[in-house]
C-alpha cells in the first residue's frame, strides 16, 4: 500500500512540474524581454540639431517646432530598445531622455526609471530602454 501512493505522489509531483514547466515557456514576453534593438541613424532624425554655443545635441526640437512633419519625437513603443546614433565624437557625460504621450512631445517630461532606461553611452551612439508597456515619443538631449 504504501508502495503505491509513494508511486502515486510521484506521479503527482511529475504532473504539477510539467503543468508549471509548460506555464513558464512564453514568459519571455514580459517587461524583461528584448525584442531586438531598432538602430536610429542621422537620416532617421532630419530635425536633429547641434547648438555649437552650448555643445547640446538633441534628436528633435520642442514643440511648437516638432509639429513640423518630419519634426516628430521618435516612437518608443513599450518593451523596446533604440540605439540612436550621435556625430558628437565622444560619450556625452550628460544624456536626458524626454518623453511625451503625443509625437510633438506636448506635455513631455524627463524619463525617469522603467520608461527611460539607458542601456549604454558611447562615441558613436546611445542605447535606451523602454521597460514598460506603454508607447511614448521620445525626445533625446546630450552634451
Amino acid at each position: 500500500m504504501t508502495r503505491r501512493r509513494g508511486r502515486h505522489r510521484a506521479a503527482a509531483l511529475a504532473a504539477a512540474l510539467a503543468l508549471c514547466a509548460s506555464l513558464l515557456i512564453g514568459c519571455g514576453d514580459g517587461p524583461d524581454s528584448d525584442d531586438g534593438v531598432t538602430t536610429i541613424t542621422a537620416a532617421d532624425l532630419p530635425c536633429a540639431s547641434l547648438d555649437a554655443a552650448t555643445g547640446v545635441w538633441s534628436s528633435a526640437p520642442w514643440p511648437p517646432e516638432s509639429s513640423a512633419p518630419t519634426c516628430g519625437w521618435l516612437r518608443f513603443d513599450g518593451t523596446t530598445t533604440l540605439r540612436i546614433e550621435h556625430p558628437l565624437g565622444y560619450a556625452p557625460a550628460t544624456v536626458l531622455l524626454y518623453i511625451a504621450f503625443t509625437e510633438d512631445g506636448t506635455q513631455g517630461t524627463l524619463a525617469s526609471g522603467d520608461p527611460g532606461l539607458i542601456e549604454s553611452v558611447s562615441d558613436t551612439d546611445v542605447v535606451v530602454r523602454n521597460r514598460t508597456h506603454q508607447r511614448f515619443w521620445l525626445r533625446l538631449a546630450l552634451r
